[in-house]
């Protein structure tokens, strides 16, 4: 047993594979949500990594509450392994006791960098480049302008909401990135069946990954 929580990123909601999952089972986003968590909860206490957990497929539907749970992760790659010695993929990337404690050690010190910062801070008016690259994302209809040219139109909410955290961004570093994106060989293939919900692109940062290989530019991909 690995302790009694457990780590869940807060863009997994918009991960493509929890959408398929939803589309596979024919049931609400929500109620796969929940359906991996008790999963993770019962193997956050089966184990400290999520390998060779020894348990069958069936037996993992019943803890989801979701008949067909185990099979529809298993076509997204989140179950490996032979039913009856399943592993869980990265598991022990964010949860087991290794990653817990890690996590813990973290936010130690960024609970106590922000102590400090408050204690040290000083009321400096920012610089004019600063200013500037902060107002980058204020013109009307900038994060319109990204939507519409996103090839994937999907939980426009939940992007507008990583937009708005993106404000420190130059719009036209952004743009310019997405272009690349648009145009790379990952994207194009299986008739845009890879690419990112726009808010899961957005809060992994996308447009700073390196120039991917191009291909032919995608028509825009509505799911």
């Amino acid at each position: 047993m690995a302790g009694d929580w457990i780590k869940i990123e807060l863009v997994t909601p918009d991960k493509p594979e929890v959408h398929q999952m939803a589309e596979m089972l024919k049931i609400p986003v929500e109620q796969v949500l929940g359906g991996l968590i008790r999963i993770w909860i019962w193997a956050d206490q089966q184990s400290q990594t999520g390998n060779a957990l020894s348990v069958t497929e069936k037996t993992l539907d019943r803890f989801s509450c979701v008949t067909g749970m185990s099979k529809a992760m298993r076509d997204v790659g989140w179950i490996t392994g032979k039913d009856g010695a399943i592993t869980l993929p990265n598991f022990d990337r964010h949860n087991g006791k290794t990653a817990k404690n890690r996590a813990l050690t973290n936010s130690r010190v960024k609970r106590k960098r922000n102590a400090d910062s408050v204690t040290n801070v000083t009321h400096e008016a920012l610089p004019e480049k600063r200013r500037k690259e902060v107002q980058s994302l204020a013109p009307d209809g900038a994060f319109e302008r990204f939507y519409q040219a996103y090839p994937r139109k999907r939980s426009k909410g939940q992007a507008e909401k990583a937009w708005k955290r993106c404000a420190n961004n130059n719009i036209e570093q952004i743009m310019a990135g997405l272009q690349r994106a648009i145009t790379s060989t990952e994207w194009a293939k299986d008739n845009g069946k890879f690419i990112p919900y726009p808010a899961t692109w957005l809060n992994a940062k996308g447009w700073l990954d390196e120039a991917p290989t191009p291909a032919a530019a995608l028509k825009p991909f509505v799911v």
